[in-house]
């Protein structure tokens, strides 16, 4: 696979991919910090998940997280408050606790430990070897699959996620509680 190297610089509500640069780079976010990163030429390698959905056809690829549950409720039902800003993620998020939605789903999901050198994701189609998964069918709030720390620049959900490790790290709440 060949490599490009991508200049990113915060405009929008969240800007978590900006954030999780910029902080592998020790440097505050800013526009203008972003591009001196640009200028200075630093380049870093940062993951990419490739995702599969039987909803979707063709294969999604996501550099920052993907969500489900109240988290992506939020985040996509919001846009029309685009607006306000980040605040827009605050405003709804307290609307939609509100609401108390349920979220019922099952999570198939494999940890380090459980890979071993044979182990190889399999698509959709393939049918789970559960010596390498485990699975929850339960009530969720929201999931996350992160590959860089950063989310947003107000939320650092994976503190311990590093952009370029291979892995992405799995944040799970199964109930809102108030």
């Amino acid at each position: 696979m060949k490599y490009t190297a991508v200049g990113v610089i915060p405009g929008g509500s969240a800007n978590g991919y900006a954030k999780s640069i910029c902080e592998e780079s020790k440097e505050e976010l800013s526009p203008q910090t972003c591009a001196f990163i640009i200028a200075r030429g630093e380049t870093k390698m940062f993951d990419l998940m490739e995702i599969e959905s039987p909803s979707y056809p063709n294969k999604i690829y996501s550099f920052l997280s993907i969500t489900w549950g109240i988290i992506a409720d939020i985040d996509l039902e919001s846009e029309k408050f685009r607006y306000c800003g980040s605040a827009r993620f605050t405003v709804y998020g307290v609307y939609l606790l509100a609401c108390q939605r349920n979220y019922y789903g099952t999570l198939y999901y494999c940890t380090e430990d459980m890979i071993d050198k044979n182990f190889k994701f399999p698509s959709l189609r393939d049918e789970l070897d559960l010596k390498y998964f485990k699975k929850e069918s339960k009530s969720f709030a929201y999931f996350y699959a992160c590959v860089v720390p950063w989310v947003a620049d107000f939320a650092k959900v994976a503190p311990k996620c590093l952009p370029n490790d291979g892995m992405c790290d799995l944040i799970v709440n199964l109930i809102i509680l108030f």
